[in-house]
């Protein structure tokens, strides 16, 4: 269910090509318009949630909740950009496999210390 549920975060389909499309050019102007500032915070602050709630799902002992929501927020992120400006380099199954790999070595990676 996670995994189904992030992907609705990337450009799979030409509906969320648009949408990834239209997030980039909010925040983008979001930079530097305050009225548009803090929808991109709450918006920001809702994606977190949402990978928090699909992380914690994940049971493995010394997982750090912080550091792994970052980084999967980062991931996601990286993986709509790219599938954006270089649909050529990275596919739609491109995005679904690099989150599939990503979730499963986070349910099944070893506690390093």
């Amino acid at each position: 269910m996670g995994v189904d549920l992030l992907s609705e975060l990337l450009p799979l389909d030409d509906a969320r090509r648009g949408e990834v499309i239209v997030w980039m050019e909010f925040t983008t102007a979001a930079r530097i318009n305050p009225v548009l500032g803090d929808l991109a915070q709450k918006s920001a602050a809702g994606t977190r949630s949402l990978v928090r709630q699909v992380l914690t799902g994940i049971q493995r002992a010394g997982l750090d909740l912080n550091a792994e929501t970052e980084r999967l927020v980062a991931l996601l992120d990286g993986l709509s950009i790219n599938a954006v400006l270089r649909p050529d380099l990275l596919s739609a199954d491109g995005c679904t496999a690099a989150l599939h790999a990503h979730l499963a070595e986070l349910e099944s990676a070893p506690v390093v210390k």
